[in-house]
């Protein structure tokens, strides 16, 4: 899009791929190939009063980022800031739009809106959803309220805070929620309404600060688990654990006297499967309950959904975190450690 006079305001469009640049292929299937240009000529006519630059970072389905691109793009994020942007609107595949957005909520600068969107039908198919989104979108990253509401998540006309959307479906264009509260906003007539701010507080570390990215498992507990497969991971070299638990934090009990081994290596966190449940903190006292691995030195990591949860520890350990620092971030998101029995451990070693 041609810039419409010098006073307007400038956003980026910064695309990295995903199924709103998909289109179909000769020898079948759909993968991503249109340029961020590409997706903004699908506005025409131009958003008014705006002055739209296109960015082309990848071109790359959702499930082929990495933690490290997500890096990459809040460093570029915050070049952007520096030069008077006033947003930035990410394209990208709906696999992972809630781990971007989760990131850039913590890495990126927050001296202007940074929305992040996507589509669940591609750019060849009947009703593509991708020109509404990215146009709402925009819309989002214009609004002088969006700067209070930190990274946000634009799809299917709702509004949606980073640390809570979800993927919740495959096909429907309908198909992000936000457990347990709901869109915080919407956009109706090319207007962004904020109905919700989500309350300030909680994990920030600016992406300087960030050292080499350590390899963190997430693994699931499931009925009969022993948690053989977490004893490899640390074999392996991994810095950290998230453990996605059952119900309300919950694992069998040989996986249970696994993990507390394990929690005098390296943190461990522990998640639920519920969505849009918690992790609870003083309810159950079975063995293998929330209670049982507190007292084992497990950090719970409350409300915040798994990939959350390991993107999380992994920034915290890139950011040379201990883990009394790591177990007050998770205490933003509902979670709860036993640094007492943590310090046990170490007395013990």
């Amino acid at each position: 899009m041609v810039a419409q006079q010098s006073s307007s305001k400038r956003i980026a469009v910064v695309s990295l791929g995903g199924t709103i640049t998909m289109t179909a292929q000769a020898e079948g299937g759909v993968v991503p190939s249109l340029t961020s240009k590409d997706l903004l000529a699908s506005l025409q006519p131009a958003v008014s009063g705006l002055e739209i630059e296109p960015i082309t970072l990848r071109k790359v389905a959702g499930a082929q980022l990495r933690p490290q691109d997500l890096v990459e793009l809040a460093h570029h994020i915050d070049g952007l800031a520096a030069m008077d942007y006033a947003g930035v609107v990410v394209t990208q595949g709906t696999d992972t739009i809630e781990e971007t957005a989760f990131v850039l909520d913590i890495i990126a600068t927050r001296t202007m809106p940074i929305v992040v969107t996507g589509a669940m039908r591609h750019a060849d198919a009947p009703g593509a959803d991708g020109p509404a989104n990215l146009r709402d979108a925009i819309a989002v990253a214009a609004s002088g309220d969006a700067t209070r509401a930190g990274v946000t998540v634009a799809l299917d006309g709702q509004i949606h805070a980073a640390r809570f959307v979800h993927k919740a479906g495959t096909l429907s264009v309908g198909a992000f929620r936000s457990t347990p509260t709901g869109p915080i906003g919407w956009v109706s007539e090319g207007i962004a309404t904020f109905a919700l701010c989500p309350v300030a507080g909680l994990a920030r570390i600016p992406v300087a600060q960030l050292g080499p990215l350590p390899n963190v498992a997430a693994l699931k507990a499931s009925m009969g688990e022993e948690g053989d497969l977490a004893e490899a991971a640390v074999e392996r070299g991994c810095a950290g654990l998230v453990i996605e638990g059952m119900g309300a934090g919950h694992v069998p009990p040989a996986f249970a006297d696994r993990l507390e081994k394990i929690a005098t290596k390296i943190p461990v966190v522990l998640s639920t499967r519920v969505t849009g449940g918690e992790v609870l903190r003083r309810t159950y006292g079975f063995v293998g309950s929330e209670i049982d691995l507190l007292r084992r030195g497990i950090i719970l990591g409350g409300w915040l959904q798994t990939a959350k949860a390991r993107l999380l520890l992994t920034l915290l350990l890139a950011a040379d975190h201990d883990r009394t620092r790591i177990a007050t971030c998770f205490q933003a998101y509902g979670g709860l450690a036993n640094l007492i029995a943590h310090q046990a451990h170490e007395g013990d070693q």
